[in-house]
């Protein structure tokens, strides 16, 4: 029975020091640097200040920063709408002349050729659209490379 009673003071004895060893760890990372003391009990609790940065070249302004650009989509030319228009009339879509215009009747002709190609039906040329406007004769662009290939739904 003695030794039961051992047991749980040996127990506590152990906790109290450690939390004792913590206790002394954490005030250690927080003493002030040699020679300098804190100027009141408030500022001694508080975590030393970050060291400065060495002298040295300053920071970029934000206008000379590099920042990663996403190319915006630009209105595509009248040639390559005529492209499309004539890529929308060889797939039987699109019965005008081609004109170079995004009117009503392309985006009629886009919205027909989208639905008829398990795309959203948005009468708006995108990736997807050109991409399969260029099985029927719409010349490959850089946008519409082989990385689109992976994005595009299976019909």
């Amino acid at each position: 029975m003695r030794n039961l009673t051992r047991l749980p003071l040996s127990g506590c004895l152990v906790l109290i020091l450690w939390v004792a060893g913590v206790s002394a760890y954490g005030q250690a990372k927080q003493a002030p640097a040699a020679g300098k003391k804190p100027s009141s009990p408030a500022a001694a609790a508080k975590k030393p200040a970050a060291a400065k940065k060495p002298a040295g070249k300053a920071k970029a302004s934000k206008s000379t920063r590099s920042r990663k650009t996403v190319p915006r989509p630009t209105a595509p030319s009248a040639e390559r709408i005529r492209q499309i228009q004539k890529a929308l009339a060889a797939s039987g879509h699109y019965r005008q002349e081609p004109t170079g215009r995004l009117d009503a009747a392309t985006a009629a002709a886009l919205s027909s050729f989208q639905k008829a190609n398990g795309l959203e039906p948005t009468g708006k040329l995108n990736a997807w659209t050109l991409r399969k406007l260029e099985q029927f004769g719409l010349p490959r662009t850089s946008r519409t490379g082989p990385a689109l290939q992976a994005q595009m739904p299976s019909k």
